[in-house]
């Protein structure tokens, strides 16, 4: 019997992500949240990946809920303080599927804060 080797592909990186955000004409760039590198619009983190491997992403409340609910994402917890507009999503059992997932969501992400008005 001959032993196969099979690489499987990492979760997207956050330059895949950076690359996933040009492709479709998002107005981004890389910055940081908590020294892990970001995505940015405008100077504002839209998604980041946590020290975890965890895609962090933020989004309207309303859609953190319908998220959670399906057992796709949990809310931030930093410290005792849950963060309203912040979602944690997990690794999934497939690469492809997480791809799928994570690029999905940082596209929300980012139309979300893109539409927020600036300080």
């Amino acid at each position: 019997m001959q032993w196969k080797t099979v690489l499987m592909e990492p979760h997207p990186s956050i330059d895949d992500l950076l690359e996933h955000c040009h492709a479709h004409n998002l107005d981004a760039d890389l910055g940081t949240m908590f020294r892990s590198p970001a995505l940015r619009c405008r100077g504002k983190v839209f998604a980041f990946v946590g020290f975890d491997g965890a895609l962090i992403v933020k989004l309207p409340h309303a859609r953190i809920v319908q998220l959670a609910s399906q057992g796709t994402a949990e809310q931030v917890t930093m410290g005792k303080r849950t963060m309203r507009e912040w979602a944690e999503i997990a690794l999934l059992s497939s690469p492809r599927s997480t791809a799928d997932l994570w690029f999905g969501l940082v596209e929300e992400a980012h139309k979300f804060v893109s539409s927020q008005p600036g300080k």
